[in-house]
């Protein structure tokens, strides 16, 4: 065999041995790839889970709840997060897409509240209802109704009756039909003991019945009546004391018409007092504005608003119709004071709305003042419908401005002495009502301390306590001197 056959035959058995080994590599591929397929199938199959009917009820009421409870869009079932989340934490349940929340859900939802509704308000015997217009972005205005009211076991119970387009302008006339077909479709019409409201002149006028007696010294809310004209300017009159001789000579039997049945909220009245107070005060008005004037200035400019934030102070604007927001704003610049007295010297604002050291000593001798009454209204809001609250929170108020110190400005002490007056004049009115005055006594929270307190009514502890005897004697109610 000559060399070059030995060489074709040694190329011959290389080029065997190569492919030998690349189909033998190839087969262990295969298998190794097959039993990756088989791996990549089990990892992706997932078991199939069943929920049953009454499981999945319960979790479209569930999640319906959270939609109305948290404010949520109607379709937060369909957004992909909560579709997930909801796959692992229940496998086989689907989230309800907008059609059913719309056409399902809320109609039954509404149903059940309804019942509900109608089976807690057969429980209550008088009610105090609270009336107020909201408007919103579209123009578009609500009367929005709630009862208060306690059940045979004392237990108290706050409620929604309505809230319902106010259609046309919001005349006295308007106001009271739409309030009186409330109460026929709540079977309310006479178990109604008290209605309060703000002071707008329509509010006022709507509820001006026969067989009330109101005096009417507060101007109309801030609120803008409409251009028909209906409103009526109110005429300012004395305040009177309260007769509880006269009062408890008149009584009768009839629980609704013995007493006033419209009553203005004695928080608005704290707002318009708090208001004529510092209308009456121009170096105070001058004070706010030139406040919330830096406060603007602050919020309008990005350039601004990134000095504020690194007082880590955010400036609070003011609402026109609640005074405790011009306290928060001015709070919040006393805070940016506090952190940086020299702030506003590195802000572009114009030099009409910095405020002097003078004006920062005076917002914090204001802000004294009016902090203890904030609280007290806050206190009260959460109270909604206890009439036992509302005198011993005026004689609080009282007590509250005859103690401020005499080391405050002549301005502050002349603001809080306008202010005391105002808030005796407003709320004078509310000793007359014998309602009021003995649900005071009736709360056991009270009883006659805020009598023996309150200089208007402290001389008439003996008439008190006879009214109550004989509010009793009429009402049914056995007493220690019947017995």
């Amino acid at each position: 065999m000559t060399q070059g056959e030995i060489e074709i035959e040694m190329e011959q058995e290389s080029e065997a041995r190569l492919w030998e080994g690349w189909v033998g590599w190839q087969r262990k591929w295969r298998s190794c790839w097959a039993f990756l397929e088989s791996d990549v199938v089990l990892v992706v199959q997932t078991p199939q889970f069943s929920v049953s009917n009454a499981r999945t009820k319960e979790l479209d009421d569930a999640f319906f709840k959270t939609v109305y409870v948290d404010y949520e869009p109607l379709t937060k079932g369909e957004c992909e997060g909560m579709r997930n989340f909801v796959s692992v934490a229940q496998p086989g349940y689907t989230t309800p897409c907008y059609s059913t929340v719309r056409d399902t859900l809320m109609p039954n939802a509404l149903s059940e509240m309804e019942g509900r509704l109608r089976e807690l308000l057969q429980l209550g015997d008088g009610f105090a209802l609270t009336l107020d217009i909201w408007t919103n972005r579209r123009g578009h205005s609500f009367l929005g109704v709630v009862a208060s009211f306690i059940d045979e076991m004392f237990n108290s119970h706050t409620v929604l009756l309505s809230c319902e387009h106010l259609k046309g302008h919001h005349t006295a006339e308007n106001i009271f039909h739409k309030y009186e077909s409330i109460l026929h479709h709540r079977n309310l019409q006479r178990r109604v003991v008290r209605v309060v409201t703000d002071s707008a002149s329509n509010m006022v006028k709507a509820f001006d019945l026969p067989g009330f007696d109101e005096s009417s010294e507060e101007e109309g809310e801030e609120e803008v009546l409409e251009e028909d004209g209906n409103g009526t300017e109110e005429v300012p009159l004395s305040p009177f004391q309260p007769d509880f001789a006269q009062i408890i000579e008149n009584m009768s039997a009839t629980y609704i018409t013995e007493s006033n049945l419209h009553m203005r909220c004695p928080i608005h009245l704290l707002q318009l007092a708090i208001k004529d107070a510092i209308n009456g005060h121009a170096d105070v008005d001058k004070m706010i504005t030139r406040t919330a004037k830096l406060v603007k200035s602050i919020r309008k400019s990005t350039l601004n608003t990134e000095e504020a934030d690194k007082l880590g102070v955010r400036p609070t604007p003011a609402c026109v119709t609640r005074w405790s927001s011009q306290l928060r704003m001015i709070e919040s610049v006393l805070k940016m004071f506090e952190r940086d007295p020299q702030f506003q010297n590195k802000l572009k604002i114009p030099e009409h709305s910095k405020l002097t050291m003078n004006d920062v000593l005076h917002l914090q001798a204001l802000t004294e003042v009016l902090l203890p009454l904030a609280k007290l209204t806050t206190a009260m809001q959460k109270e909604l419908g206890n009439l036992g609250m509302i005198l011993p929170a005026v004689m609080e108020i009282k007590q509250l401005l005859s103690s401020v110190p005499d080391n405050r400005s002549v301005n502050i002490r002349a603001f809080v002495e306008t202010l005391s007056d105002n808030v005796s004049t407003r709320f004078n009115r509310f000793y007359s009502d014998k309602h009021l005055v003995l649900a005071a006594v009736l709360d056991p929270r009270f009883k006659t301390e805020w009598i023996i307190r309150d200089g208007t009514v402290s001389n008439q502890l003996v008439e008190i306590r006879e009214m109550l005897v004989k509010e009793a004697e009429c009402s049914g109610v056995e007493t220690a001197g019947t017995q």
